[in-house]
């Protein structure tokens, strides 16, 4: 049984393959993006409807990819440094090329990135943006094109529009 949890949803609904997760129908062109309590992907549309989805469950394996719409999620473990997953990340990435927002979403805090992950989401084909569990070091700022951020929560959703990404602003250093 996979966990998903629909809550208010009339336009959202869920696809479902071989018990997993495969892409949420019906999305609309503008919706905030939060990671709610106990790390579930929350996608919340204008009109109140709310999909929830767990990053991490019993039915899949670490990375795998969620599609919404116009938008691709890549789940990964930034900590898993097998040659395999980061094969497998790389593929991930690719397939989802054609969409118009993709964002790499780490279930683990990411201090030290491995150097081939960094350069499939931030250099080869760059992902729009790359949410950790907690800030990301400066260190990883440098990539050009991707935008880096912590957990955005329901104070500080992620927005996706059409046309852009609208990242909630950083705590300004003294």
């Amino acid at each position: 049984m996979v966990a998903v949890i629909l809550l208010c949803s009339t336009a959202l609904h869920a696809e479902e393959s071989a018990g997993t997760l495969q892409s949420i129908k019906g999305v609309p062109d503008t919706l905030s993006i939060v990671i709610g309590s106990s790390a579930r992907l929350e996608l919340h549309v204008p009109d109140q409807s709310v999909i929830a989805v767990p990053l991490v469950n019993e039915n899949r394996s670490l990375p795998y990819t969620l599609e919404a719409g116009d938008i691709g999620f890549i789940i990964f473990d930034a900590q898993d440094t097998r040659e395999s997953t980061i094969g497998q990340l790389y593929t991930l990435r690719r397939s989802l090329k054609a969409k118009t927002w993709v964002i790499a979403i780490s279930t683990t805090p990411c201090d030290a990135l491995p150097m081939r992950t960094q350069l499939t989401l931030f250099e080869d084909d760059p992902v729009d943006a790359f949410i950790t569990p907690k800030t990301i070091p400066e260190a990883y700022e440098g990539w050009l094109r991707t935008r880096f951020l912590a957990y955005p929560t329901q104070e500080k959703p992620l927005r996706v529009t059409p046309k852009q990404l609208i990242v909630p602003e950083k705590k300004k250093k003294k």
